[in-house]
């Protein structure tokens, strides 16, 4: 199935588009697809993965507009959106 990705700030950025698609098993969840994204776009790995691989728990994580935890356990459905947000500071 197929999931899509909408991304923000330095995340586009290293992606170098702003809209990627992923291909994924049925079941997957959204921590499976931000890893199969960061595998497809290397330039993402640091900024979406920890060093165990796990998804970064700074990273805002919203599936079709409803803000989830990184690591929630809902099966993804095909043609879901997910947007991700990396934290932004300054001042």
């Amino acid at each position: 199935m197929k999931v899509r990705f909408q991304l923000w700030g330095q995340l586009r950025k290293a992606a170098g588009i702003p809209a990627p698609e992923v291909e994924l098993s049925f079941g997957s969840v959204a921590a499976d697809a931000i890893k199969v994204l960061a595998d497809d776009f290397p330039d993402l790995q640091s900024i979406l993965l920890d060093d165990g691989g796990e998804v970064r728990p700074i990273i805002l994580v919203f599936r079709d507009g409803q803000q989830l935890e990184p690591h929630d356990s809902e099966p993804l459905s095909e043609g879901s959106e997910l947007t991700l947000m990396s934290p932004i500071a300054g001042g």
